[in-house]
């Protein structure tokens, strides 16, 4: 499943697997705010995306666990703590040109209290674009889920053939 966020549209997912973009004038996300109740792992990881296409802070903020956070930017040291993650998104958020982001779930694993998801990041801004492979888990308190856990890297090249391997024996020990 393509979920894709456009900086001046709101995600619109599709049933066939793909993904519209609808204009912000009719917004399919409620806007964000300290008291939002996140009922599941995948609202959650909606709302992360967004604010992160949108640059809003206040967004990117109520999807994180306050007591629990751990935030890997790639290329990045692992950052600790509801503050520093926060720091760290303000730095990349203040930057204030939005990102189109599309990002597709690879993998999910999820229990009552806890979701791991594995997803692909593909990051569009101006001419540039990344593709970063990132998980991100979720914990579920008091019935509503909240990010703990954003670990981001830039993905490896993908290879279109595969380089001759004459002269490697075809059984290795």
């Amino acid at each position: 499943m393509y979920l894709v966020y456009q900086a001046d549209f709101t995600c619109v997912q599709v049933s066939d697997g793909g993904a519209r973009c609808a204009s912000s004038d009719t917004p399919q996300f409620p806007r964000l705010n300290m008291k939002t109740i996140l009922g599941t792992s995948e609202q959650v990881e909606r709302a992360f995306y967004s604010a992160f296409a949108t640059c809003s802070i206040q967004e990117m903020d109520a999807v994180w666990a306050d007591d629990e956070a751990i935030c890997i930017h790639p290329g990045a040291p692992a950052l600790t703590g509801k503050t520093a993650v926060m720091n760290s998104w303000a730095r990349i958020l203040s930057a204030g040109s939005a990102v189109d982001i599309e990002y597709e779930l690879i993998q999910r694993v999820e229990t009552e209290q806890l979701a791991v998801h594995i997803v692909r990041e593909i990051l569009t801004q101006n001419d540039g674009r990344i593709e970063v492979m990132a998980t991100n888990v979720y914990r579920c308190r008091d019935g509503c889920w909240k990010m703990i856990e954003h670990h981001g890297s830039q993905a490896v090249a993908r290879v279109k053939s595969m380089p001759s391997m004459s002269g490697v024996p075809q059984t290795l020990q």
